[in-house]
């Protein structure tokens, strides 16, 4: 054979050959694995990206005199490896289905070296008549992250998304329900079967995943104390070749400040010691299984269409908690803790709107 330098061959068929270490027996010993190609240019970007997904060490891989011409549908095994271990299971799920559905079908063929902030931009446009702001600011992150990992690998020198800052959107954040809207919706809750569910979201500001994941032993009865320690949700099956497109996935909180405890009124206790007779499974809503979130999202929509008129979501309800605090002059500090924010600056920026009325009034009433 013909050497051309970093493990490529030129074959006496005439084609070209690549080997990469692609594993190591138990006693040490290098598994090769190999490529093989008419093309040499063809062969090395193959090569390289074999090389990203296989080597932890990538010092050989030169750029002086060659630059990589793979495709970013040909660079998501390279992304997906590097992911897998480092965000949660329904993280790396949410990912996956993003990058296929909404950044493949436009950018999968463009070469990631051809990939500039106007094509970024172009393509966020088009995104703009398929999904909401919050959505596309999601989508972005994903294919941010993508390139953050192959700038990593050496196979970029520039992250393209770098270039590019999305437009804060807060023409949806802080809505709440007024003090009245969730008096009815309370009060309507009560003689709602499912009802439970609603106002104890009113009570603790809990994520709708987190409701699905109580179980009894979570809540501490004597102390009147509720422990969150697992959300709920369902997900893409990462396994393609499953008969199953969506999986649920029970596991713990989105981080480690999720996982809190908070007070409840001895009412709440008094209604939930109450449920707890009639339900001998081990989720508080559901039974041997949880509801699923979707389920739980289809209560809180006929109760809240019946008493108010209109249909909400989980996430208001989470919203209304945390305006209730502030309204009440609770601690911001507190009020992070109860929502399970990675921090406080966290709680000023959602909430902004809510603290600067709260500013106005103590102005009004020293002037």
């Amino acid at each position: 054979m013909v050497r051309r330098g970093e493990n490529i061959y030129k074959r006496k068929d005439g084609r070209w050959e690549g080997r990469y270490i692609k594993d190591r027996k138990e006693n040490g010993r290098i598994i090769y694995g190999y490529i093989y190609s008419k093309n040499y240019l063809d062969l090395k970007n193959k090569l390289i990206i074999s090389k990203s997904l296989y080597q932890e060490n990538y010092s050989d891989i030169k750029f002086n005199d060659f630059t990589f011409e793979g495709t970013l549908k040909e660079c998501i095994p390279i992304w997906q490896k590097e992911i897998f271990n480092v965000v949660k299971s329904s993280t790396y799920a949410s990912y996956c289905h993003k990058m296929e559905n909404y950044i493949v079908p436009s950018l999968g063929e463009y070469k990631v070296r051809n990939i500039d902030k106007k094509i970024i931009e172009s393509w966020l446009l088009k995104l703009k008549n398929k999904l909401a702001s919050s959505s596309i600011r999601v989508v972005f992150l994903t294919l941010k992250s993508f390139f953050k990992v192959l700038k990593i690998k050496k196979l970029i020198i520039v992250n393209p998304c770098n270039a590019i800052v999305l437009k804060e959107n807060n023409s949806r954040r802080n809505k709440a329900l007024s003090e009245n809207e969730q008096l009815i919706l309370q009060k309507n809750s009560h003689k709602h079967p499912k009802g439970l569910a609603v106002n104890l979201a009113l009570e603790t500001g809990l994520r709708i995943g987190e409701l699905s994941g109580l179980k009894w032993c979570d809540i501490d009865f004597d102390l009147n104390i509720l422990h969150v320690r697992r959300t709920v949700q369902r997900i893409n099956n990462p396994d393609k070749k499953s008969n199953t497109k969506t999986i649920i996935l029970i596991g713990k909180p989105k981080t480690t400040y999720a996982e809190r405890d908070i007070p409840i009124t001895s009412n709440m206790s008094n209604l939930l010691l109450k449920s707890k007779k009639t339900n001998s499974g081990e989720f508080v809503f559901g039974g041997e299984k949880p509801a699923e979130p979707r389920v739980m999202s289809n209560w809180l929509k006929s109760i809240s269409k019946d008493a108010l008129g209109k249909t909400v979501n989980f996430h208001l309800l989470r919203h209304s908690f945390a305006t209730r605090c502030i309204e009440k002059q609770v601690p911001v500090t507190t009020i992070s803790e109860l929502l399970g924010h990675s921090s406080v600056k966290m709680t000023l920026d959602i909430y902004t709107s809510s603290f600067l009325e709260e500013k106005r009034k103590a102005i009004e009433l020293i002037t």
